[in-house]
């Protein structure tokens, strides 16, 4: 009867250190899941804009030069007088448009500059505009700075 009782014992003991061991070893996983870590856009910081014969011409530098799957977001805002707008009121931003692969063009000669016609303009309307970058589908930057203009009727300085 000895007998046994020290084999239900020695089967015990063997269960726990197989339920210790085990119970060290873990499951294999190796912490909580966390999401990837992307590389920041570095917002747009040199929008400008001009006024020329057939609208608006924006002109900005972006990011790395060459990056396949590169977009640019235009916002604009749009006023009917100088007088609507409210230093410390946020704007009404709306997309203009998605400029992506050919659409987004270099200006000649100038390595990283990009720029980009809003021929839909009208005489004695305020513009203001932001832009927003990103490639494929990682994060965009933050918006760049504001470029706004006053498009002055024909006669008006």
């Amino acid at each position: 009867m000895k007998r046994g009782g020290e084999t239900t014992g020695a089967a015990i003991i063997i269960m726990l250190v197989l339920v210790t061991v085990l119970g060290i070893s873990g499951c294999g996983k190796k912490g909580d899941p966390t999401a990837r870590i992307q590389e920041k856009r570095e917002a747009i910081r040199d929008l400008e804009v001009t006024a020329v014969a057939d609208g608006v011409m924006l002109n900005w530098t972006m990011g790395k030069e060459g990056s396949a799957g590169r977009y640019v977001r235009i916002m604009r805002s749009e006023m009917t007088d100088v007088a609507d707008t409210c230093p410390k009121c946020p704007q009404d931003y709306t997309l203009l448009i998605k400029l992506e692969g050919p659409a987004l063009r270099q200006n000649e000669g100038q390595p990283g500059r990009y720029r980009y016609l809003d021929r839909n303009v009208t005489k004695g309307r305020y513009y203001s505009y932001r832009l927003i970058w990103g490639e494929g589908s990682g994060p965009e930057s933050e918006a760049s700075n504001t470029a706004e203009i006053m498009i002055k009727p024909k006669g008006e300085i």
